[in-house]
């Protein structure tokens, strides 16, 4: 009878998509395999933050950078100055061009006298990039994180740094980690590589750049890229990653829990599996580990895909203008018709209207149906806000759940996965028949 690991190895290795998956995802530029160390992240960060440098993108990046933070869950914890501040329309409006931005900054205070430094970057206080601009009094702290943990309080106390240092300036605090992780810290916002990423999508091939700096932008974005974003969800990676991660979710989730066991080191790890490839099964387990290893990261990108295959396949079967956004344990579904609803000066980077999001935990779901009137034309937000409170009403239920502009209308917790991709069809169907109904 043959063994679990030696199914899951077959159905992998006999998979053709996954051969092509490997093929496509293979490092080749020299960009690729240096840099993915966050130290090295961090100063191609600083350079394509910086106006100055010969990149010739201007402040475009700082600008798409704070107002992607600006539409980020945590916002709710700034002030309303601060939060008026990262409106699209109003960063736009910026004149950035005076600013020093820096990397590698010591922010912490010096230790006691006599006490021995640590060698290590966190433990000396570096803030990964920091961006001022002494004119318009603005200062942005950016922490990278490719894969590395927070440490105890450390954005706690970098912010708390910060404000002692400019207690005058407007201080914004991004956590920019790999994982989507998020911050211990409330003030800090939580932007992923999918911003990252899709910059760089969006510049690599702008005809004004030069040949060298679109290069450059493409080796970047290939050597740093989550496969789950919405700038890449058309590309044939993505796409491939989608199909694989569909239709061996058992296998990937094995083959990951088996190549990254807690409390084992890789040469124990190592040791054990050679130990044992006399049977079929222990020659499975030690291909499989091999296979994990050869794209560590792009197997755990289809492991958090697992998650979320079974809703894109499912809605994009009922919904041909299937809008959505895959995170690593957050997505969003909406409908692109409803683009109609954003008012005019936020179509280039606006919150969907209305959506469904889903929020996995364990092998649990929470799914909450939402409208966000943030984005929205004046005369469309009174409509959508009479719809949900009279939608509250009927179900006997209070005024909505309110964050802001955001309008919370049906929320359903701790569902198994079927029952929550069921859920999400049936939300996403009333949204969009109660929605045909505004002109």
């Amino acid at each position: 009878m043959t063994g679990v690991y030696a199914r899951h190895a077959g159905s992998l290795f006999e998979d053709a998509e996954v051969h092509e998956l490997l093929a496509l995802t293979a490092r080749r530029q020299a960009l690729s395999i240096c840099t993915p160390r966050e130290i090295n992240v961090s100063r191609l960060l600083a350079w394509l933050l910086d106006p100055s440098e010969g990149h010739g993108l201007g402040d475009r990046a700082l600008r798409s950078l704070l107002v992607f933070a600006g539409k980020t869950g945590q916002v709710e914890h700034l002030s309303r100055s601060d939060r008026e501040f990262l409106l699209p329309h109003n960063v736009h409006q910026l004149a950035l061009s005076g600013l020093v931005v820096n990397t590698e900054l010591q922010v912490n205070a010096k230790t006691k006298t006599g006490a021995r430094a640590s060698a290590s970057r966190g433990a000396r206080g570096s803030l990964d990039v920091a961006i001022i601009d002494p004119t318009t009094k603005l200062c942005v702290a950016v922490e990278n994180k490719f894969g590395a943990p927070q440490s105890r309080e450390q954005l706690k106390k970098y912010r708390q740094r910060l404000e002692k240092l400019f207690p005058s300036f407007r201080r914004i605090y991004i956590f920019l980690d790999k994982f989507e992780a998020q911050p211990d810290d409330p003030e800090w916002l939580a932007v992923g590589y999918s911003w990252l990423s899709g910059f760089l999508l969006e510049q690599e091939n702008s005809s004004v750049l030069s040949e060298d700096v679109q290069r450059t932008l493409r080796e970047f974005r290939e050597a740093v890229q989550d496969q789950d974003e919405e700038s890449a969800s058309t590309s044939s990676t993505n796409k491939l990653i989608t199909s694989v991660a569909a239709r061996h979710q058992d296998a990937i989730e094995a083959m990951c829990d088996l190549a990254r066991p807690k409390g084992k080191i890789f040469l124990e790890l190592m040791q054990e599996l050679a130990a044992d490839t006399r049977s079929a099964e222990g020659r499975a387990r030690m291909a499989l580990f091999k296979l994990y290893r050869t794209r560590s990261m792009l197997w755990d990108e289809c492991r958090q895909q697992a998650r979320f295959a079974p809703f894109f396949e499912g809605l994009s079967k009922q919904f041909a203008d299937l809008d959505r956004d895959v995170k690593r344990v957050n997505s969003w579904y909406s409908l692109r018709s409803w683009d109609r609803f954003v008012s005019p000066e936020y179509q280039e980077e606006y919150f969907f209207p209305a959506a469904v999001r889903v929020h996995a935990h364990d092998k649990r779901f929470n799914v909450v149906t939402y409208l966000d009137l943030r984005s929205l034309k004046l005369d469309k937000r009174d409509a959508l806000r009479e719809l949900v409170i009279c939608t509250r009403k009927s179900l006997g239920g209070n005024s909505p759940k309110t964050n802001g502009d955001t309008f919370d209308v049906f929320r359903s917790m701790n569902l198994t996965q079927a029952a929550a991709v069921e859920e999400v069809r049936v939300r996403l169907g009333w949204l969009q028949s109660q929605l045909e109904k505004i002109a």
